[in-house]
């Protein structure tokens, strides 16, 4: 069922699967509400944990683990990785007419924006990362880049369906290099960043106060490849990265030069 922009935030075109059908939406919202159920109870475990009062269990984490897989698979199918674009809507501050692309800045506009095109972490790797970064983007109200800093462009969402990460979900083979998107806070999410430079040392494990969390991580954008998803992403990130209005530590405060994305599928 395709999105209604003008409702919602963003919604579900198709699934890239792989020898799999999309189990029904009624299956699929109750494996939602499984993962939403445990991931509430190992962040409050994860909370007396870190307060010193409790430990996380493994089994109870290879549970949350596969419980997010098993939501995944029943929306979009079983696959590898999934496919998801992101189309942003430039905010007036930023359609100035002293710009040799104001033409194309236009009728990019017109035609719905400019899209970020990304490819999920492996679902087997980070499946708990993946599952809260679409349950919470696909469909949500409000997602807007509001932050434009040195290493990182980063958007919030709202309303948040999951208070984010119920841990730091990490894994060494998907670091937190150039193009990645990852989510900001410990514990993270829903709100993420894309790294515009290689954060593997500052937000890798053992970063940000800890001496062995990692910032968790959910997937990459495409670019660097011939390609018409990598030269939209490309033009995409460009014009994110001239968001006007940045204060200290990158925060844009005022709301008109807010950058909201429209349209999250999963293709």
């Amino acid at each position: 069922a395709g999105g209604d922009s003008e409702s919602r935030g963003a919604g579900v075109e198709a699934a890239e699967s792989v020898g799999a059908a999309v189990v029904p939406g009624a299956d699929a919202d109750a494996l939602d509400a499984v993962a939403e159920r445990m991931t509430k109870e190992i962040s409050a475990l994860s909370r007396a944990w870190r307060a010193g009062g409790a430990f996380l269990p493994d089994h109870r984490v290879t549970a949350l683990k596969r419980a997010c897989g098993d939501a995944l698979a029943a929306r979009y199918g079983s696959a590898e990785t999934l496919l998801v674009s992101m189309t942003v809507q430039l905010p007036q501050s930023m359609l100035r007419g002293d710009r040799d692309d104001e033409a194309e800045v236009k009728d990019a506009q017109t035609e719905g924006g400019y899209t970020l095109w990304l490819r999920t972490a492996p679902l087997a790797w980070l499946p708990h990362a993946v599952w809260t970064f679409l349950h919470n983007a696909v469909g949500a109200d409000e997602i807007f880049f509001h932050r434009r800093a040195g290493h990182v462009l980063q958007a919030f969402i709202r309303p948040r369906r999951t208070d984010g990460l119920a841990f730091q979900e990490y894994d060494e083979r998907f670091p937190h290099e150039e193009n990645t998107l990852g989510f900001a806070g410990r514990p993270g999410g829903p709100d993420f960043y894309i790294s515009t430079r290689n954060n593997t040392r500052d937000h890798g494990p053992g970063s940000q106060g800890s001496a062995t969390e990692a910032d968790g991580i959910f997937g990459k954008l495409i670019l660097g490849e011939e390609s018409s998803r990598a030269h939209q992403t490309a033009l995409a990130l460009a014009r994110l990265k001239e968001q006007p209005g940045g204060g200290k530590m990158g925060f844009v405060n005022e709301k008109e030069n807010w950058i909201p994305p429209s349209h999250v599928p999963v293709v």
